[in-house]
C-alpha cells in the first residue's frame, strides 16, 4: 500500500512512515513519544499521489472522553457549501477573486497579420511625394508591431 511520507518538523527531518514499502514498517508499533514528539510538537505529512501536505500540530489534553485516545480538531468547514465551491471556481479559472468575469466569447481570437506593399510605380498616388518622404514611409511601414 502506498502511504503519505510523514517526518516530524524538527529541522532535522525524521522520517516516521515512508511510502516505500520496508523502509520504516519497524515504526508502525512506536508511540509519538519514542520519536521525541511532545506537546506544540509538529508532524509533516506529504501525500505525493495527491500533491498534497498536511502539517499536523500534536497537543497534549487531558480532558478526553472515556475510550477516545484522540481528537482531529481544525478550523476546516465540515462540507463545502454551494457558494464556497463557486468562489473555489471562480479564483480557478480567472486568478482572481475581485468580480471580474472570465470571457464568455466563443469566437476563436487569431492574430491577424496585415502586409502593406507601396507600389512604386503608382505614380497617381505618389506624385506630389518626394523620394525621400516615399522612403521614410517605407522605413515606417516596415516596423513590425505584434499584439498579444
Amino acid at each position: 500500500m502506498v502511504a503519505p511520507d510523514v517526518q516530524r518538523k524538527d529541522g532535522k527531518g525524521t522520517i516516521l512512515t515512508f511510502s516505500k514499502e520496508g523502509e520504516t514498517e519497524a515504526n508502525n508499533h512506536k508511540k509519538l513519544s519514542e520519536f521525541g514528539m511532545r506537546n506544540c510538537s509538529w508532524l509533516q505529512a506529504d501525500y505525493f499521489l495527491q500533491d498534497y501536505t498536511l502539517l499536523i500540530n500534536i497537543l497534549h489534553s487531558e480532558d478526553l472522553k472515556k475510550d477516545v485516545e484522540f481528537e482531529v480538531v481544525g478550523d476546516a468547514p465540515e462540507k463545502v457549501g454551494p457558494k464556497q465551491a463557486e468562489d473555489a471556481v471562480k479564483s480557478i479559472t480567472d486568478g482572481s477573486n475581485d468580480g471580474t468575469q472570465p470571457s464568455t466569447s466563443t469566437a476563436q481570437e487569431q492574430d491577424d497579420v496585415l502586409i502593406v506593399d507601396l507600389d512604386e510605380d503608382d505614380s497617381s498616388k505618389n506624385a506630389d511625394i518626394s523620394e525621400e518622404e516615399r522612403i521614410q514611409q517605407k522605413e515606417e511601414l516596415d516596423d513590425v508591431i505584434t499584439l498579444d
